[in-house]
């Protein structure tokens, strides 16, 4: 009995305490449930917490809760979690209502255990055996084992039929000894060695009649069972339970063993004890909770100590406790701890010699506590007291709130005021080495009293001290007697030695600023905190200031201590940090004791064992500067989150096709993400459960500057990155608390490109890109031979055109000659001539014709022809060559009656081509053979073959391209120019058929073959003519050129009096043309367009016949120029050109010209054309057109009948109104009842130009008349043919005439005194009678 009182004494009496100020209570805010039921950590250092509502893992900052999720079979079974526990593989096992489950790392999801036999098991406890085997314990069902690798428990047979109580399973244990403890939930305990298979019971005599809740070892490895009123132990001789601590009957759920084997019994309402076996006597834990946790009701379910020392206690119904393993540096007292707190804020800090530490509060005075909140004594009743100092004589002083200033014995408690400071406000107090007290008053500048009892004010600078402000913050006096003044413009320095201020240079960032501290060092160099930062002042003079950028928390400085060593603590609105002398800052933020980080402007103070005490609104923070010890990482950080597009990232996720990690978050060292997915966030611990608000992260590239860091804010653990790009990127992190950073973590992200920017891709993309440089080669090869090619042909068209005038110039003599009667020599020479002047050409028709064909100007007119009498004809052609050269050429038609539609005028060129290139390339007295036969197919099928030498079989694919030449040489050693076979394959392919070239297999020589549709179905309408478009028209151009009329006798014409310009460059041509037509016309010949114009403008010419390509002006720009000028407008023009091309006639023809021959032409041709163009002049057109001088004033026009009658008329109007300035179209119109439109159309039928033209040119005529005359001048011709303004009227009859009438004046005046020729009266030439 002796022995339960001693016991009982120690369990009311001892309290053991945790030595612990960081506690921290996490609840429902933060977990899923203040239903606390269970705890375990994980390998990786992970707290899980096991609610009556969810599932909460916990990495030091950050909570992830998991619930059941009917929708997902690896949610969490069942919502309420009953036990935890961690294997040794590090596995986390978790036990619901619902039944076991494991929790996947990589999959961040669950695996539920399938039961054999029971599948309602209800499971109450869970273990592992020695050999790691998993155990668990079913309320009624007995143990099973779990099978790990199929996730299925089996009953453990040889263990369950031992079991007296399948039932009331409800707790186990396996000891030391392999035995398994079995205890049931009425009463009873059993024993099984597993070893042995023997089994004892233990009934509730035997136990006390008490019921055992939980079974454990003590450190001796004796096995210990609880129950609700003591702790009982096996005495392993007699094996029985001997009671060895006894308690107060209390609700004992469970008891706990730390790996440093301390033992703790959590209860349900009486908190959380203490086992010391060795004393044999159970405390309860005072764990200095806040008042959200009241001792004594406390529902203890859970309790554990994680790897590095810390306490986790699982209140059930509170939340969970956190106990830090180690002892925090910095303490709090808060003011509510204080029996005298009134509930304002804090005023003032001060401590004395003896270190009592002295509390000021608003309308509070001062509270002398000790540093545990006791309240010791109270001074100053209501009056806020706003600063306290300890003069040299011990005596206290309190500056006041608008009461001024009290002086305190602390002896005795006398409070006595100085009447002289009256309602001042006394913000800070100081003494100098006389003892005279200065204060600070607030707008009232600096004071001072004398010693000792103050009561006289002294005055100084004599009365007149001028500061720089008088709002005055706060006083201090240096090493040197002088007294530093801080206010509201920087701050003042006063000598009382000298009784003035003292001059010395001030920082210009200090002047502005407010001034709340100032300290001084070992050495005598002076520190001051503002609000624009900290300003260290050198005695030498230099000024050195610090900000954030420093590593300052906040610039705005509430406090300054320097300890001994130099180093310098400093308080600010947001952090505490401390500066060694080297000038490194430490930030501290929160932990280790720190529960405020918002200071109070000038409330600080140090105690006199070194001990610094910084305010804030609601209490003290103090500590031992030796104390403070850097808290190194012991383990470096670990990565517990990722985040992609609002999704917790496991290792199942895609990203891109492929995974995103290959192993845990935890202990993966590479990310892989798509290019889509590169906006993502990373979350790091250090899972060591520092107070998460003192730490933060740095970061960096490992292709960035080593000195740079990127930083979190204090407090954030989590990295977001934003569109990173593609590539490998080599990620450091790093984690910094208090000046210590943890080891630096590296991971590698990769980046994959989109898919057009992968490897695969690239590898398509060199493959595209050689298949386009190969191509492009091509392309580039294959221009370049076009362009040359198009450079022969441009050469060849215009040596072409050049060759057409000489063979002009050839052929017309050379027809003369033939028709004249010659002897059979020379008629046989000019007959040689005439045939090698029609190869010329020929040839030079091929180029021409290739050229339209490419230009899109070819139009064929297609018409039925007998297709072997067509070819026969043709053949025929060549006998005198095929007999010259003994070859044997011969036509076998095998479809006499075959017709095909064909433009005989272009086709013959393809049967004159392919029978040239044979009889070119056949040798003397060789063979060629045409055969002409249908196909199968519906085709006809032309052959022409010979038994020449082939072509090589590499080159037959080539003979078609313009300008190739083969390597065998012409037998008849003519030059091949590569042009024949290029238009032939060019004039088939317009004919829709097609050309082949091939070797013969039935012996030497090579083979054309050429095949066109019968019918005309793939032809269009417009293509189709009937046969008589040919019949008058066609002759092969062969034998155009060949044959000659020379039995046609030539029409001879007289000389006229026509005048004909002839305009060319070619001086023969131009030459010839001047002889021949010479004897019938004036001929007047040019050689450029511009000197003609100057001439048809003297002359006006009854023709003009140009060429078109000349220098200086071309043929077109001439014509253009004729027929733009009223005065030459109706001059007929012929073009000769070379130029053969649709667009260049449709050029010429647009722009007025009458004809148009081509070069080479028939002289006799040309001359009929000139007589025609001239004979027509004078039709109704051109007698009407105003140009031609009239009879009189104006010639009479004669016409017959209507025509002639509406003339009549006009020509009436218009000479009685030819001087009305007035006079224009409406009013003509009006005059002969016609409306303007109709008078339009009816003029320009009759004369080919508009009324108003018509009008213009009478009057320009009228003009010229009267100007010719010589005795009128300009002004009078003006008005006298209707002209208002001079000015127009030069400028019209300069464009009519191309001269001024100043110049034509001048003109006619030469011609009549000065010359014979004709005046302008005689320009219009009579018609041959």
């Amino acid at each position: 009995m002796k022995l339960l009182q001693r016991l009982l004494f120690g369990v009311f009496s001892t309290l053991w305490t945790l030595t612990i100020s960081a506690t921290h209570l996490y609840t429902d805010e933060e977990l899923s449930s203040n239903l606390v039921t269970s705890l375990c950590q994980d390998h990786q250092g992970y707290i899980w917490v096991g609610t009556e509502y969810g599932l909460n893992k916990f990495d030091g900052v950050h909570f992830t809760q998991y619930y059941h999720d009917d929708s997902n079979t690896h949610s969490l079974s069942d919502d309420i979690v009953r036990l935890l526990m961690t294997d040794r593989d590090g596995t986390v096992w978790i036990v619901s209502n619902s039944g076991v489950q494991r929790y996947n790392r990589m999959s961040d999801s669950f695996e539920s255990l399938l039961f054999y036999g029971s599948p309602q098991a209800n499971i109450n406890d869970i273990r592992q055996t020695a050999s790691g085997k998993i155990w668990l314990m079913s309320a009624n069902d007995g143990i099973f084992e779990v099978n790990t690798d199929e996730m299925t428990a089996v009953p453990v047979e040889r263990v369950n039929r031992l079991i007296q109580k399948k039932e009331e399973g409800d707790n186990m244990y396996i000891d030391s000894k392999d035995r398994l403890w079995l205890g049931y939930r009425m009463s009873g305990l059993q024993m099984i060695d597993l070893k042995t298979g023997k089994s004892r019971y233990y009934d509730e005599q035997q136990l006390n009649a008490r019921r055992p809740c939980d079974i454990t070892e003590d450190p001796q490895r004796r096995l210990t069972i609880t129950s609700y009123s003591e702790i009982m132990q096996l005495n392993e001789q007699t094996m029985q339970f001997e009671t060895v601590i006894s308690y107060p009957r209390s609700s004992v759920l469970y008891i706990y063993k730390t790996p440093g084997q301390q033992y703790f019994i959590g209860t349900m309402g009486s908190g959380l004890w203490r086992v010391d076996f060795t004393k044999q006597e159970v405390s309860t834990v005072d764990l200095q909770l806040n008042e959200q946790l009241e001792q004594g009701i406390t529902k203890v379910r859970a309790f554990l100590e994680d790897r590095n020392g810390n306490r986790w206690i699982g209140c059930f119904q509170k939340g969970l406790v956190f106990l830090p393993a180690k002892a925090n540096v910095f303490h709090y007292l808060g003011l509510r701890q204080m029996a005298t707190d009134n509930g304002n804020i804090l005023r003032a800090v001060f401590t004395d010699k003896n270190r009592h530490l002295y509390i000021c509060q608003e309308q509070g005075g001062i509270t002398d506590v000790t540093y545990d909140g006791k309240t010791l004594r109270h001074w100053m009743g209501e009056h806020t007291v706003m600063t306290m100092y300890a003069d040299q004589q011990g005596s206290f002083w309190a500056g006041t709130f608008r009461n001024g200033l009290f002086r305190i014995d602390p002896q005795t408690g006398k409070e006595t005021w100085i009447p002289s400071t009256g309602t001042q406000r006394i913000g800070s107090i100081t003494q100098d080495k006389q003892g005279n007290i200065y204060t600070a008053a607030f707008n009232d500048g600096l004071h001072s009293y004398t010693p000792p009892n103050g009561m006289t004010e002294r005055v100084l600078g004599k009365g007149n001290l001028d500061l720089h402000n008088k709002y005055l913050n706060t006083l201090f006096t240096d090493k040197d007697g002088r007294i530093w003044i801080g206010h509201y413009y920087g701050i003042d320095v006063y000598d009382p030695k000298t009784d003035r201020l003292v001059d010395i240079p001030v920082d210009s960032m200090l002047r502005p600023a407010i001034v709340y501290a100032i300290t001084q060092s070992s050495e005598g160099s002076i520190w001051i905190g503002s609000n624009k930062g900290l300003f260290h002042y050198h005695k030498e003079g230099k000024w050195k200031r610090y900000t954030t950028k420093d590593g300052l928390p906040n610039d705005i400085v509430c406090g300054l201590v320097i300890t001994e060593d130099g180093t310098l603590w400093i308080s600010t609105y947001r952090g505490l940090a401390q500066m060694t002398p080297d000038g490194t800052f430490t930030r501290y933020y929160r932990g280790n004791g720190l529960r405020e980080w918002s200071y109070l402007r000038g409330v600080f103070t140090h105690s006199v064992i070194g001990e610094v005490i910084m305010g804030h609104q609601n209490g003290i923070t103090y500590f031992a500067p030796k104390d403070i010890l850097k808290d190194q990482f012991e383990q470096g950080i670990t990565l517990t989150g990722m985040r992609l597009a609002n999704t917790d990232v496991n290792g199942t996720m895609l990203s891109g096709g492929k995974h995103i990690i290959t192993q845990s978050l935890e202990t993966t060292t590479d990310i892989t993400i798509s290019y889509e997915d590169n906006t993502f966030s990373l979350r790091f611990s250090s899972m060591d459960f520092r107070d998460a608000q003192n730490v933060h992260y740095e970061y960096r590239f490992s292709d960035e500057p080593k000195e740079l860091w990127h930083q979190t804010a204090s407090g954030v653990c989590e990295i977001f990155f934003t569109h990173l790009a593609v590539g490998t990127h080599h990620l450091q992190v790093r984690a910094y608390d208090n000046g210590v950073y943890s080891p630096v973590k590296e991971l590698t992200i990769h980046v994959t490109p989109p898919w057009y920017r992968s490897w695969t891709a690239y590898l398509f993309y060199l493959m595209l890109l050689a298949t386009f440089a190969v191509l492009w080669w091509r392309y580039y090869w294959n221009k370049r031979q076009a362009e040359t090619n198009e450079e022969k042909i441009k050469f060849f068209v215009d040596i072409s055109h050049e060759l057409r005038s000489p063979l002009t110039l050839i052929k017309s003599p050379l027809d003369k000659l033939l028709k004249g009667s010659h002897d059979p020599e020379t008629t046989h020479a000019l007959l040689n001539m005439e045939r090698n002047t029609n190869r010329l050409l020929t040839l030079v028709n091929q180029i021409l014709s290739i050229r339209k064909i490419e230009k899109g100007q070819m139009k064929l007119h297609f018409a039925e022809t007998n297709y072997g009498e067509f070819i026969n004809e043709i053949c025929h052609d060549y006998d005198y060559q095929v007999e010259k050269r003994q070859i044997k050429l011969t036509f076998d038609n095998q479809a006499p009656n075959m017709k095909v539609w064909i433009d005989r005028k272009n086709f013959d060129k393809v049967v004159a081509n392919l029978l040239s290139n044979a009889i070119k390339y056949v040798e003397d007295e060789g063979e060629i053979q045409v055969v002409l036969r249908q196909t199968e197919k519906e085709q006809a099928e032309l052959v022409v073959k010979d038994n020449g030498p082939g072509i090589d079989e590499d080159q037959l694919k080539r003979v078609f391209e313009r300008f190739y030449q083969t390597s065998v040489r012409p037998a008849a050693g003519q030059m091949s120019y590569g042009i024949g076979l290029n238009l032939t394959q060019k004039m088939v392919k317009l004919h829709s058929g097609m050309i082949e070239a091939h070797n013969r297999t039935d012996g030497h020589g090579s083979a054309f073959v050429v095949r066109l549709p019968l019918g005309n179905a793939h032809l269009t309408q417009d293509q189709l003519v009937d046969e008589e478009y040919f019949t008058s028209s066609f002759v092969p151009e062969e034998k155009k050129v060949i044959t000659t009329d020379m039995e046609r006798p030539k029409k001879v014409r007289k000389k006229t009096t026509y005048h004909v310009v002839v305009v060319d460059d070619d001086e023969e041509l131009r030459s010839f043309l001047e002889t021949e037509l010479g004897a019938t016309y004036h001929v007047h010949a040019y050689s450029d367009g511009k000197k003609a114009l100057e001439g048809i403008a003297d002359i006006v010419p009854d023709l003009v016949i140009t060429d078109v390509v000349m220098p200086e002006m071309d043929g077109i720009e001439l014509l253009k120029r004729i027929k733009s000028s009223t005065k030459t407008s109706h001059i007929p023009v012929i073009l000769l050109t070379t130029k053969t091309a649709q667009q260049s006639r449709i050029e010429g023809l647009e722009q007025g010209a009458e004809a148009y021959i081509d070069k080479p032409f028939n002289l006799e041709e040309l001359e009929a054309r000139a007589a025609s163009l001239i004979a027509n002049r004078l039709r109704v057109r051109g007698k009407f057109s105003g140009i031609q001088e009239q009879a009189g004033v104006v010639r009479q026009v004669e016409l017959k009948g209507i025509d002639a009658s509406l003339m009549d008329k006009i020509m009436k109007v218009v000479n009685e109104r030819l001087d009305d300035s007035d006079f224009n179209v409406e009013a003509l119109a009006e005059e002969v009842g016609l409306s303007r439109t109709q008078l339009h159309r009816r003029v320009k039928d009759l004369t080919g130009i508009t009324i108003g033209e018509f009008i213009r040119n009478l009057r320009m005529q009228q003009a010229a008349k009267l100007l010719a005359a010589g005795d009128v001048s300009v002004s009078q011709v003006t008005y006298a043919v209707g002209f208002a303004n001079p000015t127009n009227f030069t400028a019209t009859f300069k464009k009519h005439f191309g001269v001024t009438p100043s110049e034509y004046i001048a003109k006619h005046q030469r011609e009549k005194w000065g010359s014979d020729t004709n005046s302008v009266e005689d320009e219009t030439k009579s018609s041959d009678d």
